[in-house]
């Protein structure tokens, strides 16, 4: 059975928030990362809020007129914190030293890397703040008006997604 707009629409999609200074003026840069390329800005983390909306229902809608798959959310209990890696043996030897002089184990070594890497903020400019806030978008579900105008354009993702142009900026 095909899934409805609806159904989708009432997802509890993730939501990462960058805050960013422009012309000495703060805003909001809003994203749902399991919808790529689905996002807004504003003045306001409510402008961007309801921005995003606007836009999570054009990106929707957009993937189910052209037939694509769209993501559901991710949870962490989707996840079971374990996985196999298979790396050469040279890399597991120098993994295995460099976790000894740190006096760590192996597993608490390889993942500290991983935990700096993945967890970084790269050096964006005036970037100030960044966090997935999940419940966000929740409380702006029944938000009265979207101010922000938001189009499709093709050949976004190799051609399988639109990209969207929202508040004046491309997400």
């Amino acid at each position: 059975m095909k899934k409805s707009l609806k159904y989708y629409l009432n997802l509890n999609y993730p939501i990462s928030v960058e805050t960013y200074t422009e012309n000495e003026e703060t805003g909001y840069a809003l994203e749902i990362p399991d919808l790529p390329g689905c996002g807004a800005d504003g003045k306001t983390l409510n402008e961007a809020m309801k921005s995003l909306q606007e836009a999570k229902e054009l990106w929707i809608s957009a993937s189910l007129k052209r037939n694509l798959s769209i993501p559901e959310p991710v949870s962490e209990k989707d996840f079971s914190g374990k996985f196999l890696l298979r790396i050469p043996v040279k890399l597991h030897m120098a993994l295995a030293k460099q976790a000894k002089r740190e006096s760590q184990s192996l597993n608490q070594y390889v993942r500290s890397i991983l935990e700096r890497h993945i967890y970084r903020i790269l050096p964006v400019e005036q970037v100030t703040r960044m966090t997935t806030l999940p419940f966000l978008e929740e409380e702006f579900m029944n938000s009265a008006s979207n101010s922000a105008t938001c189009t499709f354009e093709e050949g976004h993702q190799r051609g399988e997604r639109p990209m969207l142009l929202a508040a004046g900026g491309v997400i």
